[in-house]
């Protein structure tokens, strides 16, 4: 194991891992060492991070406690002490370990999804987000007369109770309630966690498990380069809605695409088809 570098020595990439990663302990202190080392605008950067760090987590517990308590149901929306999009933040790191690739909805595209998928699923009926955690939140806003279930990775959701369904694409046919949901879903959102043929193709078949037959409706959406495969995988077709994110993050063009003709989200006529 390398040395720890003396306060008079230069940090470098071999000498102090510390420094190169900025990676802290568990109890969210500064090592004695790196305070002798790094620069005072440095440190206090690293306060400040961690100050946010600690913030948000209290956050997340409370908005946990609020679900646990039931408070959202005697609320009014404008009233709330937490918004969940502003609590539960992206995770989009994904070149470190245990990162996932998220990026949330701005509020005029989970708006337009929403109403989409309200106004054409049927009362009483079931609707399905795969990987689209801020639709579901959406969803649950507005409070609609459906079933909603959340199939998603990242487990901070599972404050939503029943509602949240722990889900893998690397194993999309395993999950809870599966021979209870197979075949039973009216409206299916679907927004693959990575751009890669293989992700797309294993969240298919999940959608594929739960579709209601000869009457599912299917909203995929993902970047435009994807637009073939998944009229391929699912029929569904290219329409000129753009879903766009918070802070615009997300450079790649992005496309919502639906196996069924909307009164609002248009067709892309210009989409070819091989």
């Amino acid at each position: 194991m390398a040395d720890k570098p003396s306060p008079t020595q230069e940090p470098t990439d071999d000498n102090f891992p510390l420094y190169r990663t900025a990676r802290i302990h568990d109890n969210d202190e500064i090592p004695a060492y790196a305070r002798e080392i790094l620069s005072s605008q440095t440190l206090s950067a690293l306060e400040e991070f961690l100050k946010e760090r600690k913030q948000a987590e209290e956050n997340l517990e409370r908005l946990r406690e609020q679900k646990e308590s039931g408070v959202d149901d005697v609320l009014e929306k404008r009233d709330r002490r937490l918004d969940e999009l502003d609590v539960i933040g992206e995770d989009w790191q994904v070149g470190r370990e245990g990162g996932l690739s998220q990026f949330w909805y701005d509020e005029n595209t989970i708006n337009t999804i929403v109403e989409e998928v309200i106004d054409n699923t049927p009362s009483g009926g079931r609707i399905a987000c795969i990987s689209t955690p801020t639709v579901f939140i959406g969803l649950k806003r507005k409070c609609p007369s459906q079933s909603l279930y959340l199939f998603e990775y990242d487990t901070r959701f599972s404050m939503y109770g029943t509602d949240f369904i722990h889900y893998d694409y690397n194993n999309p046919q395993e999950f809870r309630d599966k021979l209870f949901l197979r075949g039973t879903v009216d409206y299916i959102v679907v927004d693959p966690p990575f751009l890669s043929v293989e992700c797309l193709a294993q969240t298919m078949l999940t959608v594929d498990l739960l579709k209601k037959e000869n009457g599912c409706k299917i909203m995929v959406c993902t970047g435009a380069t994807m637009s073939d495969i998944v009229y391929r995988l699912s029929q569904a077709r290219r329409t000129v809605f753009e879903p766009r994110h918070r802070g615009n993050r997300l450079k790649n063009e992005f496309r919502c695409h639906l196996n069924y003709e909307s009164e609002k989200l248009h067709w892309d006529e210009s989409q070819t088809f091989y």
